[in-house]
C-alpha cells in the first residue's frame, strides 16, 4: 500500500519545466492505456483518436497543474498542505477531468446516451485509467523531495561542522536578554546559552545550557509573546510551537517531511515546518560566513 508522510505534498512539482514534462508523460501514458490495453468499450478505438484523448488529457491537467496554482498560489502553498487538501485536490481532478471528457464524449461520440449515464460511464473510465499515473506521480515526487532534502540536510551538516571547528572570537550573540512574563515575572539568561523554547498554551518551556547540562524554566507567556521580546538575527521560529536558537542547532536531517533539528546537549528532535527549512538553512550560513569575517 502506497504510504502518504504525515502531511502530504502536493503530487506537482513546483517547477514549470518539470510539471510540463509530468503533465506530457501523463498524457503520452493515457494514450498508450487506451491503444494498447483497450481496456474500455469503445468503437472509436483508433490511434487518432487516442492521440486526441491524449491532448484532452493535457489541457485538463495544464489547467490543474499549471494554470489554477498560478491564479491562486496561497491555496497551493506547500507548508500550508495537508492530507484533506490533498484528497480533495486529487478528487478535484478526476472530477474536473470527467466533466470535461463527459462534454466531450457527447459532442463527439456518444450523443445518444443519456447525460447522467454518460458521466458515469466517463467518470468510472478516468478513474480506472488516471490511478496508475497519480500513484507513479505521488511516489516520484516523494522521492524527489527525499533526495532534495537529504541533499539540503548534508550540506547544511558540513557546515555546522566548520562552525564547530572554527577558532573565533566572541559569538555573535554573545549578549544577556531579560523576559517579560504575563505575571510580570522577569527571566533574564544569556541568549549564547539559549537552546530552544517550547510553546506550552498560555506558557513557554525555556530550555537553556547551564555547565554544559540542560536547565528548565516553565514561564507564564505565550511563545508569540516570547518571540516579539527576543530581537536577535539567531532565535527563530523553526515551528508553530518552537523558537529555537540557530547557533544551538548540532545537526539537522531531512526526509519527505522536512527536515529535524538535533539541538547540542538536548535529547530531542525538533520539527521544522516547511515554510522555515529554507530560513533555517540560510541562517546557519549567516552564522559560517560571520565566523569567517573574525578570523
Amino acid at each position: 500500500m502506497l504510504q502518504l508522510p504525515d502531511k502530504p505534498f502536493p503530487f506537482f512539482l513546483n517547477d514549470l519545466r518539470k510539471n510540463t514534462i509530468l503533465i506530457f508523460a501523463t498524457s503520452s501514458f493515457v494514450t498508450l492505456f487506451l491503444t494498447l490495453y483497450i481496456p474500455f468499450e469503445n468503437t472509436q478505438n483508433t490511434l487518432a483518436v487516442n492521440i486526441r484523448w491524449g491532448i484532452f488529457c493535457f489541457l485538463a491537467l495544464y489547467v490543474n497543474l499549471i494554470l489554477i496554482p498560478k491564479l491562486f498560489p496561497a491555496v497551493f502553498e506547500l507548508s500550508r498542505w495537508t492530507l484533506p487538501k490533498y484528497v480533495l485536490f486529487n478528487g478535484w481532478l478526476l472530477l474536473s477531468m470527467g466533466l470535461l471528457f463527459t462534454v466531450i464524449n457527447s459532442l463527439l461520440y456518444c450523443g445518444d446516451m443519456n447525460a447522467w449515464p454518460l458521466f458515469i460511464k466517463t467518470q468510472r473510465e478516468v478513474v480506472l485509467t488516471g490511478l496508475l499515473p497519480l500513484i507513479v506521480v505521488t511516489m516520484l515526487a516523494r522521492n524527489n523531495m527525499l533526495r532534495q532534502n537529504i541533499a539540503d540536510a548534508s550540506e547544511t551538516n558540513s557546515k555546522l561542522h566548520e562552525i564547530q571547528t572554527i577558532k573565533a572570537g566572541p559569538k555573535p550573540s554573545d549578549n544577556a536578554t531579560t523576559i517579560q512574563t504575563d505575571t510580570n515575572e522577569r527571566f533574564s539568561l544569556n541568549l549564547t546559552d539559549l537552546v530552544y523554547i517550547l510553546a506550552k498554551d498560555n506558557y513557554s518551556e525555556i530550555y537553556w545550557n547551564e555547565n554544559g547540562n540542560i536547565s528548565r524554566k516553565l514561564l507564564r507567556v505565550t511563545l508569540k509573546h516570547v518571540e516579539a521580546q527576543l530581537t536577535n538575527q539567531f532565535i527563530v521560529r523553526c515551528h508553530r510551537s518552537y523558537l529555537i536558537n540557530v547557533q544551538s542547532i548540532e545537526s539537522i536531517s531531512g526526509n519527505t517531511n522536512g527536515y529535524k533539528l538535533q539541538m547540542k546537549n538536548a535529547d530531542v528532535e525538533i520539527p521544522v515546518s516547511r515554510a522555515k527549512g529554507k530560513e533555517i538553512i540560510a541562517h546557519i550560513q549567516q552564522i559560517r560566513d560571520l565566523l569567517d569575517l573574525r578570523q
